[in-house]
């Protein structure tokens, strides 16, 4: 039967310098697909395609293993650049068996897992030893599941791999999982000896679950890995896993049987999926993803059977917009995964991405007969098209069911995405413009192709002739069947790393470098600071744009901390930022400072101080001293090591054994400052002064506060205070330190004197004796002896005058300023008499006088108060009245009443307030004139009551008031160059 196949034909003259899909050497591996006859006699009708593609009559050869050692060699030759070398291979055992082998599982005994997650040598390896570079195509052809894919030429290959795939597909029979599943694969193919590869795994994997692989390479062997499908996990997918290698490796990556999308039940019909990847160095960020045109049956996708697209992120915070929307922020390894009807969609990301497209699902039935069915299309990015590509349409045939020989791809199809305004030519003819459609607002548009079986070339042109690059998608539909890949890419490095920073940190700074100097990197464009805190930045010249640039950060207080955030951004637009922390000296020492004294004791005094980490950031200490002490001393600290806001102690203790003046620094170090946290100045000298006392005695001279300290500078401190003595009086310790002693004396009897000793003694030795008295109120009533006063009968108009003796019994002479009565009525006691002193056992004696207004009571009672500190002494007066008519109708009428006194005084006027009448007493030191007026508030005379001579002597004043307003008036009496008044007040 003849076989036929047209497959691309890539042609890139002009770009021939440009890292691209041509090469003179490959490498490459046949992941596991899903055999439908592998129990029938056609088992080994399968097969696997190689077409090597020149611009040129070409020679080389291809070897290959099927897992032994020996390898099997092949020479190939093209003479003609128009017909490819086509090589045939049958699927056993070239390809990689996993743990499915065409619905038995070989998941228990010796073959459990198949050739997967353990090296085997599966690998085709093609060389070119004559002639031009060549592209690679691969066909894995079974009856109802066939995909094909481009292969990488070695030099575009890399060592930092994402893997993108799809779910696996699986099932449950009974307690485990049925023989339809199919995994989600990827294989590792290595082109040097000793290749160290590190797989992290984004789903279980058969053998090693989730768990981190380290694997070694020699040159040719591949590393099948496979997801573990269980009945409790039915679609693990590795999408995400990740793969970095010693030195280049190739990846293919894909699904054994897939239905798309796989969450839809009422889908059947399954296909193999295959690409082999580029590395995350070659990957773009942007993709245009075209419809793909309907069969000619009219089939069209519905709700359970939608085109499937996958964008899997290389870096973090990757934001991902399609027709300029966002739709999602993904981390490296994350993907977003869509849905596509019959709109062409523009995608965009904020970091480089890789994009494929999904090809759905066309039978919803038992029939195997529906045109198309899933396949894996990698789209590349714009930055990897290419102007010009040759290319053949892939076709296979099949002996029908009367024997007669039929296509399997009945509909070929090539969609070709260009910029506006170019134009696609098609073996020589332009595809008229009205059939372009365009991608949104991306500036690209998309033309499908339909296509004959053979050899078809595709130019992009602009107006002016010149090339415009255009990507190509070639796929075909068979009956439940289809094939599709890139029609072809440049695969140079593109930027796909933002900048990177390389910072060490310094004592209260950090030194870097900024730099974005990978081959693929477009330098940089602007460095910047944001948002600096207590630090200064300093950059070398940056000229745009620049591989790297220098930078030292800087604390402006080295006491506190600080941070920045440093930006930086490339000629592609990549951003970056990195936050900096600087921490800062930041111990703080309380108290700052001692200056003090102290006795040449020769003991040990010590202080406390604390030690406060006031920063952010753990601070380790690593060195304490007492620098310029000339005494004997220790420094001692509790923890060396403080997070953010502990606190900790330091003890310095000194030893006294020599006067002087000593100066000294408390030095704290870490590994960037030695730093003086505190000074010490200590004045050390004899003490040869006794404690003394201080008093401070209250108001009523009943209770001493004693404050006993030790006198002179320096000095030892109070060491004992003792009470040999308390007469009439408690003496208490409330607080005792050596610094003070407070005591509290209080007196017992407040009318006697109290008198106490205390012995007092420092700490050196040195005593006093302290004496102290608190004297009492100590005056007795002598006369009258039997506690009360009585005084007249006497008319109402007269005045009489009585003497009190007084005795101090008591040790101290006393000062008598207070006497009054408590109603002040008719008794008075004269004021010019005091104060009155009496001296330690002496007599004195007190004026009292009575008088009394007409028409009073008959009886009058008094209280004579003697006040002395907040005591007090009481007499009981009484007076006497005999009634007699008023005498005569003056407004102020005088009688001599007594002797002469020390000097002139006016009493006050009673009663208050005064309705008519009241009376008062006037004392005289010597004769001379008197008047006495009446004055308002304002002092304006309102009534002259008396004028008169008269001699020494104490004179009773009766007042008729006038007809006045009601309120405050003074009396007046108006001597000889001397003004005596009392107040009035009147009511009416």
């Amino acid at each position: 039967m003849k076989r036929l196949l047209l497959l691309l034909l890539l042609c890139e003259p002009l770009w021939a310098q440009i890292l691209d899909s041509r090469g003179r050497e490959f490498w490459l591996t046949f992941l596991p697909n899903y055999h439908n006859q592998r129990r029938s006699a056609d088992s080994l009708s399968d097969s696997l395609y190689l077409f090597i593609i020149a611009e040129a009559p070409t020679r080389g050869y291809l070897e290959w293993w099927t897992g032994s050692s020996q390898p099997n060699r092949l020479d190939f030759q093209i003479v003609d650049p128009r017909q490819p070398a086509t090589v045939a291979f049958s699927w056993y055992p070239l390809e990689l068996m996993g743990y499915n082998d065409s619905g038995r599982l070989l998941i228990a005994g010796a073959e459990e897992g198949g050739e997967g997650e353990h090296p085997v040598r599966k690998s085709v390896h093609i060389v070119v030893t004559e002639g031009s570079e060549v592209t690679v195509y691969a066909l894995q052809k079974a009856l109802y599941t066939s995909d094909a894919m481009l292969v990488l030429p070695v030099d575009v290959l890399g060592q930092e791999y994402l893997v993108l795939s799809y779910p696996s597909d699986g099932s449950v029979a009974g307690a485990t999982i049925g023989g339809q599943s199919t995994p989600s694969q990827f294989a590792i193919v290595a082109v040097e000896d000793s290749t160290e590869v590190r797989i992290r795994p984004a789903a279980p994997t058969y053998r090693n679950g989730l768990n981190e692989q380290r694997i070694w390479l020699q040159r040719g062997e591949v590393y099948l890995v496979q997801a573990r499908i269980t009945p409790q996990q039915l679609r693990p997918d590795l999408t995400g896993t990740e793969v970095l290698s010693s030195k280049p490796i190739a990846l293919f990556a894909g699904h054994q049987r897939a239905k798309v999308p796989v969450q839809v039940p009422e889908l059947t019909s399954r296909d193999i999926l295959l690409e082999q990847l580029p590395p995350v160095t070659a990957w773009g960020r942007s993709a245009l993803l075209a419809p793909f045109p309907l069969p000619s049956t009219g089939d069209r996708p519905s709700n359970r059977g939608q085109h499937v697209f996958r964008i899997l992120a290389a870096l973090d915070s990757t934001v991902v917009y399609i027709n300029e929307q966002p739709v999602a922020s993904l981390s490296r390894g994350q993907f977003y995964e869509g849905r596509m009807l019959d709109q062409p969609l523009a995608i965009r990301a904020t970091g480089p991405i890789l994009v494929a497209q999904f090809h759905r699902t066309v039978n919803e039935s038992n029939l195997t007969e529906s045109i198309g069915d899933p396949f894996m299309l990698l789209i590349p990015p714009v930055q990897q098209f290419m102007p010009f590509y040759r290319f053949v349409a892939a076709q296979h045939y099949r002996r029908g069911n009367f024997g007669q020989i039929e296509p399997i791809f009945q509909e070929q199809y090539a969609t070709v995405v260009l910029p506006n305004g170019a134009t696609v030519w098609l073996d020589g003819a332009q595809v008229p413009p009205t059939l372009y459609v365009p991608i949104g607002g991306s500036g690209y548009s998309y033309v499908w192709l339909s296509l004959s079986d053979g050899v078809h070339e595709v130019w992009g042109r602009y107006a002016d002739g010149s090339l415009a690059p255009i990507g190509l998608y070639v796929y075909g539909y068979g009956s439940a069947d289809s094939y599709g890949y890139v029609g072809g890419a440049s695969f140079r490095p593109l930027d796909i790393h933002p900048p990177t920073v390389v910072a060490a940190a310094e004592c209260f700074g950090v030194r870097g470098v900024v730099y974005d100097t990978a081959a693929s990197d477009s330098r940089l464009l602007r460095v910047e600071i944001v948002q600096p805190e207590n630090v200064e930045v300093a950059f070398d010249p940056l000229p745009a744009p620049a591989d790297s640039v220098r930078f030292r950060a800087r604390l402006v207080d080295v006491y506190q901390d600080g941070s920045f955030t440093l930006r930086a951004v490339d000629s592609v637009g990549y951003e970056r930022t990195w936050s900096f922390d600087i921490p800062g000296f930041t111990l703080a020492f309380s108290p700052a400072r001692i200056d003090t004294e102290l006795v040449e004791d020769g003991q040990q005094h010590c202080w406390e101080f604390v030690l406060s980490n006031t920063g952010r950031f753990v601070r380790r200490i690593q060195g304490l001293r007492l620098v310029g002490m000339g005494l004997p001393s220790e420094l001692t600290l509790e923890d060396s090591v403080l997070e953010p806001g502990q606190r900790t102690l330091v003890r310095l203790c000194v030893q006294a054994e020599r006067s002087g003046e000593f100066r000294a620094a408390i030095v704290l170090e870490d590994s960037c400052l030695v730093d003086t946290a505190a000074s010490v100045l200590l004045r050390v000298g004899r003490d040869e002064l006794p404690p003394r006392v201080a008093r401070q005695l209250d108001s009523c001279g009943i209770r001493a506060l004693l404050l006993v300290s030790d006198e002179g500078v320096p000095n030892s401190g109070v060491a004992e205070v003792v009470v040999q003595e308390a007469v009439n009086c408690r003496v208490e310790v409330e607080q005792s330190t050596p610094q003070l002693v407070r005591l509290w004396a209080t007196v017992l009897d407040p009318f006697e004197d109290a008198w106490y000793a205390l012995r007092l003694r420092d700490g050196v030795g040195n005593e006093r004796l302290v004496r102290d008295t608190i004297p009492g109120f100590t005056l007795r009533i002598v006369e009258p002896a039997e506690g009360e006063l009585r005084m007249g009968p006497v008319t109402s108009d007269a005045l009489t005058c009585t003497l009190v003796q007084v005795r101090n019994v008591g040790h101290f002479l006393i000062e008598l300023r207070r006497v009054w009565l408590r109603q002040s009525l008719a008794f008075s006691v004269p004021m010019a008499q005091l104060p009155l002193l009496v001296p330690p056992k002496e007599l004195r004696e007190l004026l009292l006088c009575f008088a009394a207004p007409a028409r009073a009571p008959e009886v009058w009672y008094d209280t004579l108060v003697l006040g002395f500190g907040c005591q007090e002494l009481e007499l009981l007066v009484r007076g006497e009245l005999q009634q007699e008519p008023l005498r005569g109708k003056a407004s102020c009428e005088v009688e001599l009443r007594g002797g002469a006194p020390e000097r002139n005084f006016l009493q006050q006027v009673t009663p208050q307030p005064v309705e008519h009448e009241a009376a008062t007493v006037l004392g005289l030191a010597s004769a001379q004139s008197v008047e006495v007026v009446l004055s308002d508030a304002l002092g304006r005379t309102v009534a002259t009551l008396h004028r008169g001579s008269y001699g020494a002597g104490v004179y009773r004043l009766w007042i008729r008031l006038p007809a006045l307003p009601a309120g405050l008036y003074w009396l007046n009496v108006r001597l000889a160059g001397e003004l005596l008044t009392q107040p009035v007040v009147l009511v009416r």
